[in-house]
């Protein structure tokens, strides 16, 4: 996926490959995504060929409605313990076939409502990504996090291996969680350099923050 776009942009060429497209359109100032890496049977491989990529989509609302395959965190999560400095986001892919719009998009943060300052936010990943709820705020100050949001049961913290901080409850709209325990455990031999945040509200739906990188 690339957005941002030169309206000249040349069509792809009879042989050009889909990473030398990706390559052409970066150059040519776009955001670059690695679309529905499910739905698509994307191997770890096909990521780290896609090296030009920005980001990573991690939820594709049509491929979840049409097949359940919309989620694209084990492509995102194995290149971020490979040090790739990706960003993720989600979208509705809507075709319109079926009840496949409104499901998943990006809450952008810029300056105004323009389309460089909306494709440079992107690109420095000032954004996250959701099916319904907000994230208000995430905060770092040594290993204390705290998140803000809209109503919902579930905060929780997730990163390169699986160690975890949460808070579970009802419609809560904040957590202060100990990052420290991503640390603890025996079986862990080496600690995540990346973490992100995953909010889950009532109904299941959620909003995701970018990774970060304290």
């Amino acid at each position: 996926v690339a957005a941002g776009l030169p309206l000249d942009f040349a069509p792809c060429a009879p042989e050009e490959t889909g990473i030398q497209v990706a390559r052409r359109a970066a150059e040519a100032g776009a955001f670059i995504g690695i679309a529905h890496p499910a739905w698509s049977q994307l191997t770890i491989e096909d990521g780290r060929a896609i090296d030009i990529a920005h980001a990573v989509e991690i939820y594709n609302h049509g491929c979840a409605v049409e097949c359940d395959r919309g989620e694209g965190f084990y492509l995102l999560d194995q290149l971020l313990n490979e040090g790739r400095r990706l960003t993720a986001f989600a979208t509705d892919d809507a075709h319109f076939h079926h009840d496949d719009h409104f499901g998943g998009w990006v809450h952008v943060k810029a300056e105004a409502n323009d389309p460089d300052l909306l494709l440079e936010a992107l690109k420095q990943g000032h954004y996250y990504s959701s099916q319904g709820p907000l994230i208000h705020e995430v905060s770092l100050d040594r290993k204390e996090l705290s998140v803000t949001s809209s109503p919902v049961n579930t905060i929780v913290v997730v990163c390169g291996h699986s160690r975890t901080a949460m808070r579970v409850g009802k419609s809560i709209t904040s957590a202060t969680l100990d990052l420290s325990k991503l640390e603890r455990g025996w079986l862990l031999t080496k600690q995540s350099p990346w973490f992100r945040v995953v909010v889950i509200d009532q109904a299941g739906k959620r909003a995701w923050s970018n990774p970060i990188w304290p």
